[in-house]
């Protein structure tokens, strides 16, 4: 029996004044955070677009493909990156479901905790739903 399986695009954003420099190294951070959650795949979309983003931009350091097929992982990721939001002010992440264009910009000026879980719920649903349709 195959698994279905969720398919997230995670952006990040630190605002305007953060380098290249550390905005990969958080993004590396992150990457390896999510890694460690048990997700079925997680990769940096430079490494999966090559000829879609140009070198160097902060598309191309900051964006994570997340793969994962369980909903107890979903719950762990949401809640890994509302921790990586309230580190430092200016902070916001970006997460598209690839077949259901939902988008979530989160910062604690954007979004309350009420709709976050609220997003992640849907995104629960939505990983359920395909799950039965097997």
């Amino acid at each position: 029996m195959a698994t279905r399986r969720l398919n997230l695009k995670i952006s990040l954003d630190t605002g305007d004044d953060t380098s290249p420099q550390v905005l990969a190294r958080l993004t590396r951070r992150l990457y390896q955070d999510i890694a460690k959650l048990g997700v079925d795949s997680v990769e940096r979309a430079a490494d999966e677009q090559p000829g879609e983003i140009v070198k160097g931009s902060p598309m191309d350091i900051s964006t994570l493909l997340v793969t994962l097929s369980s909903a107890s992982v979903l719950v762990a990721l949401i809640q890994l990156l509302q921790a990586w939001v309230l580190r430092a002010e200016g902070r916001k992440v970006k997460i598209r479901v690839e077949d259901k264009a939902i988008e979530l910009e989160y910062s604690p000026t954007a979004a309350s905790k009420d709709e976050l879980m609220a997003f992640a719920e849907e995104l629960q649903q939505l990983l359920e739903k395909k799950q039965q349709s097997i």
